[in-house]
């Protein structure tokens, strides 16, 4: 119950789909890394994505971030070469706004449902991504700002789900520690 509450909080801040203020004069790394942290609905995405991996077994689990990430990296590629289309901005908080819902209500599902829903997560915040960065900004170093920042997001969402995993039921975690040491 918390970590729903803890979720539906974070949807109902009222920036939510405001996606990108400015980064100042930052080129190159700082404005990778800083335009998923100044997107709140790109922000909200990536922590959601980590706190409902954490909802499926260990290594499993592993797969839904990684999915997002992968798909991120491609999506972003996509966003560099391809046109812009209004209707990815949508889909941005559209995203976040279904991630978080997952995260909050969704006990453990299809792990295959949930790495092919953040995959296409990803996709879609990747290209946004590859369409807002800066004529100026350098392509490498952008790029890697961008994806270490929504590691640290995913990351923190992770720890965040882990935390209130413990704080709820640390007889739960015990026993499916358990149960794979067997």
């Amino acid at each position: 119950m918390l970590g729903r509450l803890f979720v539906l909080g974070v949807l109902l801040l009222p920036a939510t789909a405001s996606a990108h203020t400015g980064h100042g004069g930052a080129l190159g790394f700082a404005a990778g890394f800083l335009h998923p942290l100044a997107g709140v609905d790109h922000a909200l995405a990536a922590l959601a994505v980590g706190f409902w991996a954490t909802r499926f077994r260990c290594r499993i689990g592993a797969w839904v971030p990684l999915a997002f990430l992968a798909m991120l990296v491609g999506g972003f590629v996509i966003g560099l070469v391809g046109p812009y289309q209004s209707v990815f901005e949508w889909g941005v908080a559209g995203s976040a706004v279904l991630a978080g819902l997952a995260a909050a209500f969704d006990r453990r599902g299809r792990v295959a449902v949930g790495t092919a829903l953040v995959a296409v997560f990803g996709l879609i915040h990747g290209h946004a991504h590859g369409v807002e960065m800066p004529d100026s900004a350098a392509l490498v170093a952008y790029g890697l700002g961008l994806i270490l920042a929504t590691i640290m997001l995913v990351v923190v969402g992770g720890m965040i789900g882990l935390g209130l995993r413990v704080i709820r039921s640390p007889h739960v975690m015990l026993a499916e520690r358990n149960e794979r040491g067997r």
